[in-house]
């Protein structure tokens, strides 16, 4: 045994004694990273003095002189790369070489009437588009920002929400973040004065979900109870009464609140049994109790209990059953419910006969959805070419949009589209009139659009 190990030993001298790698980290040849990530790439060589050069794209990298390189690819970056390192002190060069897949990945995003929230993987905050009131975050990136910019340097953000003129935010901590207009209470903080920044709201650490209509918010914490603020001209709060909060203010005392959506001016929920509530405006029949009367609390629609997700828009509403069947009512000017018809209903109303709807969200007048395949589907208003199809022409049925059955994510907004695929990038389509579709321009698009962050 000792003989074999002698003899591999002097292989390796002999045939090293010009310079070799002999291993290499990671081990795999090809790497998948973020844009903000940072990986370190590494080496043993033989002999230990040998001399190694690091290549990025075939171009040297003067700084990088030892068996150890780290990569900090910056959203730029975005794309394939090759990082090799080569031994170049002997008569017969060693390489190694990493094939590097670097996204820009984003894991959420929402739109609000004229702004564009985002987060990404890491947990960095970015938006994009009009800031007039402050609702992007920051005062000092002018007033239409036309390309995802950071706000602030922290990375712990969690979920996002974006309204009419305002922005709320959960930290991974579960603390509550608002900024922008703040006239009708909306962010939270005890004032009606608006923030330019991201302002913490309370000292609670217990919010779990949050959701903007055009002036009004809603939130839920981990125990199950429900809470809103802001505008209730429509009574959109629903606690009872048509006066404004600008606080979080409890509705109700149940503790079993699993789901809120907001419309514009009504809002939308679920309890853990799967029943379905609404309250608020309801001229349009948006609230789904088979009459347009406003409600001023929590007012159970029909006796089903097997919804699983609902969304509001400006005056409709669409949800999905545990079934996987789908659903809407309210306005239907622009055939956004689905039906075929141009007709309003009061009443939940079942939309084709499929049984394979994921998600579901509301744009202003249209709506999104997406299937269990990860097909992309849209129908209603299409004036700015928010559904995607690459016309303007309205549709009153679910049309899928392009071929692709890689979407995972989506957010019906103001006139425009936004949705995440499985790879983590960010796409875009409709109105742009202030940047916020993001693509560093303000013309709008008629199809998907690939978004990239500065």
């Amino acid at each position: 045994m000792e003989r074999v190990v002698r003899f591999a030993l002097l292989l390796i001298i002999t045939v090293c004694m010009s310079g070799c790698i002999i291993s290499a980290s990671p081990e795999e040849t090809n790497i998948s990273m973020s844009a903000g990530d940072a990986l370190t790439f590494q080496v043993e060589v033989f002999p230990a003095s040998a001399s190694i050069q690091w290549y990025l794209d075939g171009d040297l990298i003067p700084d990088a002189t030892g068996t150890a390189y780290e990569y900090s690819p910056r959203n730029e970056d975005v794309g394939q790369h090759e990082i090799t390192i080569s031994e170049t002190s002997g008569l017969g060069a060693d390489s190694f070489s990493w094939n590097v897949q670097v996204a820009d990945v984003w894991a959420m995003v929402a739109g609000g009437v004229d702004h564009t929230l985002a987060i990404k993987n890491n947990g960095s905050l970015w938006a994009w588009g009009r800031n007039n009131q402050g609702q992007l975050g920051d005062p000092d990136i002018g007033d239409n920002v036309t390309t995802p910019t950071q706000i602030g340097t922290d990375t712990d953000w969690s979920t996002v929400a974006a309204g009419y003129w305002h922005s709320l935010a959960i930290k991974i901590d579960g603390s509550l973040w608002a900024w922008g207009r703040n006239i009708e209470g909306q962010l939270g903080d005890g004032t009606w004065i608006g923030k330019n920044t991201p302002t913490r709201i309370g000292s609670d650490t217990g919010w779990s979900m949050v959701a903007a209509g055009l002036l009004h918010s809603l939130a839920i914490k981990t125990n199950r109870t429900l809470w809103a603020w802001g505008c209730n001209g429509y009574f959109q709060l629903g606690d009872g009464t048509g006066v404004d909060k600008n606080i979080p203010t409890p509705i109700k005392c149940d503790i079993n609140w699993v789901m809120v959506a907001a419309g514009w001016n009504h809002s939308l929920a679920i309890k853990t049994d799967g029943s379905l509530w609404a309250w608020g405006r309801n001229i349009e029949g948006q609230l789904g109790d088979g009459t347009t009367i406003w409600r001023n609390t929590p007012t159970q629609i029909g006796t089903d209990t097997d919804w699983a997700v609902v969304s509001g828009g400006e005056f409709h509403s669409l949800a999905i059953k545990t079934n996987r069947t789908l659903w809407a009512w309210g306005y239907n000017e622009y055939g956004q419910l689905g039906d075929e018809t141009i007709g309003n209903t009061n009443i939940p109303t079942h939309i084709k006969t499929d049984t394979d709807w994921d998600t579901v969200s509301a744009g202003t007048s249209h709506s999104m959805a997406l299937k269990t395949d990860g097909s992309l589907w849209a129908w209603g208003y299409n004036g700015y070419g928010q559904l995607g199809v690459g016309d303007k022409s309205d549709r009153n049925a679910p049309t899928q949009i392009v071929s692709a059955n890689d979407w995972i994510k989506i957010c019906g907004a103001y006139h425009r589209t936004l949705s995440i695929k499985t790879d983590g990038t960010l796409w875009a389509w409709g109105d742009n009139y202030y940047g916020q579709l993001g693509d560093g321009t303000t013309k709008e698009k008629l199809t998907p659009t690939r978004i990239y962050s500065d």
